[in-house]
């Protein structure tokens, strides 16, 4: 001042930055500015709490999580499950889904056409009445069996249809055979009859 210049004096003398509860906090000569938070929002199966981001919340979108033989998925600590849990599927697209596991459906007795479910694995078909007709699932997992049996002693035929895929080559097989029956399976592009019951 008036040309006489003074000891040079700090004016920062203390400067730090903390974070706490999700909020960061920057304090200057002992006076600290407003908490601000580090994590503004998260979504798309994330939640946030005091600016730690967990697993777990609704999804937002679509989502794909990508594995390969190296970076595999594994869930671990899952705990014992019983008869009426549902099982967990893969449709052709890659989008799980869930299914009965109820061992009821299992094995059915149909006296009219019917649209065969992955649940299923016997289906015994009485075609008293008419013929019959019995139409595989259009997205079956690989290695799906079914055994279709037909229960009655009429003339009317028992229809199985591959719903667009094909079986032993053709879109259907039938039979009028009473008791005469039939076990598929799918390799993932087309049902094949590997016996005959």
């Amino acid at each position: 001042m008036n040309g006489v210049t003074a000891a040079a004096v700090p004016i920062i003398n203390s400067n730090s930055l903390t974070a706490s509860n999700g909020s960061l906090v920057s304090t200057v000569n002992g006076v600290s500015t407003t908490a601000l938070p580090i994590v503004i929002s998260s979504s798309n199966g994330l939640t946030t709490t005091n600016g730690e981001v967990k697993l777990g919340g609704a999804l937002a979108a679509a989502t794909t999580i990508t594995t390969n033989a190296t970076n595999t998925l594994a869930v671990s600590g899952l705990q014992t499950g019983a008869t009426t849990d549902e099982m967990m599927v893969v449709d052709a697209s890659g989008v799980l889904k869930k299914v009965a596991a109820s061992t009821s459906a299992s094995i059915r007795t149909e006296t009219a056409s019917y649209s065969a479910v992955i649940a299923d694995e016997t289906i015994l078909a009485d075609a008293s009445s008419g013929n019959l007709t019995v139409t595989l699932p259009a997205n079956p997992t690989v290695g799906k069996r079914f055994s279709i049996k037909k229960v009655d002693t009429s003339n009317n035929d028992v229809i199985i249809n591959g719903n667009g895929k094909n079986i032993d080559g053709t879109t259907t097989v039938s039979g009028s055979l009473p008791y005469q029956g039939w076990v598929l399976q799918y390799n993932g592009t087309a049902w094949f009859i590997i016996s005959r019951i």
